[in-house]
């Protein structure tokens, strides 16, 4: 019997097609779109923004589904879309009458901008801000292919940017601020880690990360220029020093210098970033006083770097951040406030997503594929 790791038996509308590929069996569901956000919005997002917050992710969940099959990425594979957090997450949790009429009351809305069903993305508890696309995705330089996902502000401040390291660093270490989900348990935390743990984790996860993506691992060759890092098994050597030097308008770091004993490393993109400095297995204290154990991967890429020093080189650092998930789009945690502070779904829905208009399904198909 297929069940989750929570221990729920997932049920399946419409067809299942089951066959052996790379020596694996593969499962894929055949399933309408309204069928399949029954399984999803309920997986996505708990009960607790009532109808109007199942409604938000609703029409959501439904443009995101439609955007990952018009873009094909997953086609290559035979299917559409993925049941995890590549895409969105199916079939985690049972539905229920709510989520249902929720479903019904908004049947084939999506979200669309210029005419072209957007990119809807989504994630868990903002850290009071949200990103632009192209601050966290740098697949494109220098502008911000999809301007309807921008940045926000969410707070009760008047923040326009923490580009700034110092900016950034009151910002996240200030637990009192207040914001549209700072009642979220993951809106403020942080990680404390020692030397002996920052030197291995650094040095292990450099080189996965240089396999990966080598053109945005660089070491200093004269002055501030950097060239095309080479890097072996073997790591960089001890770390006397590791900071931010580039961060965008919402405070994802962009860039970070790493100083060895006998070299000087930058190491560009916020996923680079995030995935080197984290070490296998930590545990984070977060605003809840909850101490999460043995967690896997820092929870966003919104955080600065505090350090501590001994004679010679850096001692330890705490990492002080916020959120979870990418921080672009809709925060999910906020959104179920909203809709409790009595904003309906077109309202929220246009609160994060910018400039957008909620038309019918077969209308932004037809308007997409022109």
């Amino acid at each position: 019997m297929l069940k989750r790791e929570n221990g729920y038996t997932p049920e399946y509308y419409g067809n299942l097609e089951i066959f052996l590929k790379d020596k694996s069996l593969r499962i894929i569901n055949e399933i309408n779109i309204e069928d399949y956000l029954k399984y999803v919005v309920p997986s996505e997002m708990p009960g607790y923004g009532g109808i109007e917050g199942y409604k938000v992710q609703s029409v959501a969940a439904r443009t995101y589904a439609l955007s990952e099959i018009l873009g094909g990425r997953f086609s290559k594979h035979g299917f559409n879309i993925d049941d995890t957090t590549q895409s969105q997450v199916y079939n985690e949790r049972p539905t229920n009458d709510l989520c249902i009429k929720a479903i019904e009351e908004t049947k084939g809305e999506v979200l669309t901008y210029d005419g072209k069903i957007i990119d809807a993305k989504y994630y868990s508890t903002s850290c009071g801000l949200g990103a632009a696309y192209d601050e966290v995705y740098q697949e494109v330089k220098n502008y911000n292919p999809k301007p309807y996902l921008d940045f926000n502000n969410y707070t009760d401040q008047n923040i326009s940017e923490i580009s700034s390291e110092e900016n950034a660093s009151k910002f996240f270490k200030d637990w009192t601020v207040k914001a549209i989900d700072s009642s979220s348990p993951y809106f403020r935390w942080k990680v404390s880690i020692d030397y002996s743990e920052l030197n291995k984790a650094v040095s292990e996860n450099i080189y996965n990360r240089y396999l990966k993506d080598p053109d945005n691992i660089k070491e200093k060759w004269f002055l501030n220029i950097y060239k095309k890092a080479t890097l072996s098994e073997e790591g960089i050597g001890k770390i006397k020093d590791i900071y931010i030097s580039k961060r965008s308008k919402s405070g994802v770091p962009q860039e970070m210098i790493i100083i060895t004993d006998n070299k000087q490393y930058k190491i560009i993109g916020p996923s680079n970033i995030k995935f080197i400095i984290t070490p296998k297995e930590f545990d984070i204290e977060t605003i809840s006083g909850l101490k999460l154990k043995n967690i896997k991967s820092l929870p966003s890429p919104f955080f600065i770097i505090d350090r501590i020093y001994g004679q010679t080189r850096i001692k330890s650092i705490t990492i002080f951040g916020g959120g979870y998930g990418h921080g672009v789009g809709m925060s999910q945690y906020a959104a179920m406030n909203l809709a409790n502070s009595g904003k309906t779904y077109q309202e929220i829905l246009n609160y994060f997503y910018k400039n957008i208009k909620i038309q019918d399904i077969n209308e932004a198909i037809k308007s997409s594929m022109e």
